[in-house]
């Protein structure tokens, strides 16, 4: 499941970046 990893990481930063 390699997609769930990037998807948390982009889930993240989106989170830090608003």
């Amino acid at each position: 499941m390699d997609g769930d990893i990037p998807f948390d990481l982009a889930n993240t930063l989106r989170h830090l970046n608003k």
